[in-house]
């Protein structure tokens, strides 16, 4: 029995050792040297405050990621939304819309310049839109 205890500890001991010696991997935040990749851990989240809206179909308009994602509840069945930035893009924006309550529903960017776009398209009354702009 002792000659078996001492087998598993010496063989628990051997182990220990190896693992002491096996690379380990490294975690890099920001630019990573060994693939030449920026590494970012998590979401990465805008800053500022919304961009000018006008049109209608819509009640509210609240901030979810600063200034290039917003979150609009519709009041109509029709949304006609005008973004307009507080500055320009080089050479345009993008803007996309996601019905997130009747997924069904696809508003879609209908015009664009350097700053600002428009966003139309069939919703339900009361359904909750995430809009996010991209310039470019």
């Amino acid at each position: 029995m002792k000659s078996f205890i001492r087998t598993i500890l010496a063989t628990f001991a051997a182990l220990v050792l190896a693992l002491g010696t096996v690379a380990v991997a490294q975690t890099y935040y920001g630019f990573n040297p060994s693939t030449g990749l920026e590494v970012t851990h998590g979401s990465l989240v805008s800053g500022g405050t919304l961009p000018a809206l006008s049109g209608s179909g819509y009640v509210t308009a609240d901030t979810i990621g600063g200034a290039s994602t917003f979150e609009v509840t519709t009041n109509a069945t029709t949304l006609s939304l005008t973004v307009t930035l507080p500055s320009a893009a080089p050479n345009g924006v993008y803007c996309t819309a996601t019905d997130i309550t009747t997924t069904a529903d696809k508003p879609a960017q209908s015009s664009s310049s350097t700053t600002a776009c428009a966003i139309g398209g069939t919703v339900a009354s009361g359904d909750k839109v995430i809009v996010q702009i991209t310039g470019f």
